[in-house]
């Protein structure tokens, strides 16, 4: 794939992210969530709202990962250091 697919690929899972995450409700977030796993089977069960937290943690590990080949490739990749918190906009 070029550049210019993986952007679009890119942009419409950052879109489905972002519908998926509107269309959660407190009842949702309160709720179990039940799987399991080849590497540890049998059953496991953690709340929902930690595994949307994974969720979205793991993709700054993925993120990391990326910033690094683009690194290696001998590319700048900019900032990547974004901070955000509650009342930093002000």
């Amino acid at each position: 794939a070029d550049f210019h697919e993986l952007r679009e690929q890119r942009t419409q899972t950052d879109s489905d992210i972002l519908d998926f995450s509107a269309s959660l409700d407190e009842q949702e977030l309160t709720r179990d969530f039940r799987f399991t796993t080849m590497v540890n089977p049998g059953e496991h069960v953690f709340p929902f709202r930690h595994v949307l937290l994974h969720f979205f943690n793991h993709q700054t590990h993925h993120r990391g990962q990326v910033t690094t080949l683009i690194k290696q490739a001998g590319y700048e990749p900019g900032g990547t250091d974004l901070m955000w918190l509650p009342g930093v906009e002000q």
